[in-house]
């Protein structure tokens, strides 16, 4: 895991350019760092299911570097289905460790500003995950982090780009998408 999750981290900038860098060192005709990128995702998706499946969850930074770029694509049938893995394990990890309730509503946010969910759906997943961790109503309030969550936001504005940041707009976007509903609905 720790290698697709380096190899990520490598090509994320180089993948996400709209040209296609040939990567000469390598003699396959589609050699680029979107090939790569994509693949160790792949890997990645995979390898985290697997896990899931066979041993409790742990904290696992691979997490958010596959959540982060789930919101970002909108071409992939298979993304709702990783999201949705991902905020449960989240879910039960909010159970022992509060700061695993703003990781999931940032995502939540970055997920609904891309169209990969509604608000609805946002809002019931959220509520779901605030139940899992009703015991931590006061307990986790100080606590504060600077991950990042959005890592092309990061690149131009870090501070926008940390979990708390992003877990604060939810509300905002999730009555933005509401209010966008109402009026086409007029």
């Amino acid at each position: 895991m720790w290698f697709h999750y380096a190899v990520l981290d490598i090509f994320r900038p180089f993948a996400q350019v709209h040209q296609n860098y040939k990567l000469q060192s390598f003699s396959s005709p589609n050699s680029t760092p979107q090939t790569i990128f994509s693949a160790s995702l792949n890997q990645l998706k995979r390898l985290t299911l697997l896990y899931q499946i066979h041993y409790m969850p742990y904290i696992n930074t691979s997490l958010i570097h596959i959540a982060n770029t789930i919101c970002k694509e909108t071409n992939d049938p298979t993304l709702k289905f990783y999201f949705l893995l991902y905020i449960r394990y989240w879910q039960h990890l909010y159970i022992s460790y509060p700061i695993f309730r703003e990781i999931a509503q940032a995502f939540l946010t970055m997920a609904m500003n891309n169209g990969l969910i509604t608000n609805r759906e946002a809002k019931g997943l959220m509520a779901e995950v605030k139940e899992q961790g009703r015991h931590h109503e006061l307990s986790h309030v100080g606590i504060s982090t600077t991950l990042i969550v959005d890592f092309d936001l990061a690149m131009t504005n870090r501070g926008k780009a940390d979990v708390q940041a992003v877990a604060q707009k939810f509300e905002e976007v999730a009555l933005f998408d509401e209010f966008a509903v109402y009026k086409n609905e007029d």
